[in-house]
């Protein structure tokens, strides 16, 4: 068995009017995304619980969507937990700084390997080496903002909605192969309350949606909290490593 889970998938029929502007970058929408990103990054720690729905395709071009809800906490710069359960997977992240280790809650079983010493580096090689994303991975690397504004030719506010008990701005911005929303409260700290992404680069444009709430900034945080320690019965087993060209081999990528 592996803990191997595929990577996260990266149109919503938009109002006339807004089909109907020319290519821009609406400043406020650059100007809201730029806060609410550095804000995010600029926190020593937090805690914040997510809804997660991923689209995908079956046989014959059968769109579906599988939902997962994730709790997250963080403190940097080299530490983070990130437990998630429903569809597809029930399991649990534990990074230490040192340590990566997946831990499989349903079948109780687990994989560690040494991964390296701040959580942008850890989520680089949980994605390039081990074929793993981390719940609202996008979000939870320091520096983000200019990453996610490189490229970005369409920025556009589209108005006020609700999320969960919170009235938010809604943005859109696309970039070359993927388009992005990102929904920030209009009172209070500009963290965000949902994250939408569209890879368009894939048949029938999926989705990956993160519904956020429950955020904490000073989280109750122990030495223990992002220590793996297995639990009664657990097996332990070995990540299935990706090489250079995304095949899966068996060895460490120092060897």
């Amino acid at each position: 068995c592996s803990l191997v889970m595929a990577p996260l998938l990266l149109t919503l029929a938009l109002p006339g009017p807004v089909v109907a502007q020319s290519l821009e970058i609406d400043p406020i929408a650059k100007k809201q995304l730029k806060a609410s990103l550095e804000y995010l990054s600029s926190l020593k720690q937090f805690s914040v619980e997510t809804h997660n729905s991923i689209e995908g395709l079956l046989e014959y071009g059968l769109k579906v969507q599988f939902d997962f809800n994730a709790s997250i906490t963080v403190q940097r710069p080299g530490k983070l937990l990130a437990e998630r359960h429903g569809d597809l997977v029930n399991q649990a992240w534990y990074y230490d700084g040192k340590t990566l280790t997946l831990h499989s809650t349903s079948e109780n079983y687990f994989a560690s390997t040494t991964a390296p010493g701040s959580i942008n580096e850890m989520l680089d090689f949980a994605r390039e080496w081990l074929g793993l994303v981390a719940p609202a991975s996008d979000l939870l690397y320091s520096d983000i903002y200019p990453l996610m504004i490189n490229r970005v030719y369409l920025a556009v506010s589209l108005g006020k909605a609700d999320i969960g008990d919170k009235v938010c701005e809604h943005f859109a911005y696309s970039r070359p192969g993927v388009d992005f929303q990102l929904w920030v409260p209009v009172e209070g700290p500009p963290l965000p309350c949902k994250y939408v992404v569209t890879d368009k680069l894939s048949f029938a444009h999926p989705n990956t949606e993160v519904v956020m709430s429950n955020w904490n900034l000073t989280p109750e945080i122990t030495d223990s909290t992002f220590k793996f320690v297995a639990p009664d019965g657990a097996q332990q087993t070995e990540f299935m490593m990706l090489d250079a060209s995304g095949n899966f081999i068996q060895q460490d990528p120092a060897e």
